[in-house]
């Protein structure tokens, strides 16, 4: 029997450079994608940085209800539900626990690349 390592020839490398940019499509998608890897470099002191580009929104079970909403402005991402609230403070709980300070929410609309690359057009 042929073994995976014989195909696919693996080994762990240190990343070059002393930055990291992690893009997470929603809130935990750092910690559960990628959080022991993140753990890992803050260790190795590399400078690392998470891009929320959503705030998962649409995972909220009571969407369909019409939630409040919170907006600070006219620009696009700027109107946030209550759910998106409490899941970017978890994230920001998760980030303290990881070791980044260094973090952004984009809040992009939840399941909305395509419109959010016509609003970008």
């Amino acid at each position: 029997m042929i073994q995976e390592s014989e195909i696919i020839p693996y080994h762990v490398s240190e990343p070059p450079g002393e930055r990291v940019l992690v893009l997470a499509p929603h809130p935990d998608d750092e910690a559960l994608g990628c959080g022991g890897t993140v753990r890992l470099l803050i260790e190795a002191k590399k400078k690392i940085r998470v891009l929320f580009l959503t705030s998962g929104e649409r995972a909220d079970p009571a969407q369909e209800v019409s939630p409040a909403v919170h907006c600070s402005g006219s620009a696009a991402g700027s109107c946030v539900t209550d759910y998106s609230l409490m899941r970017e403070k978890e994230a920001e709980r998760a980030l303290r626990v990881l070791g980044v300070s260094e973090y952004a929410f984009l809040r992009f609309p939840d399941r909305g690349s395509m419109r959010t690359r016509t609003m970008c057009s």
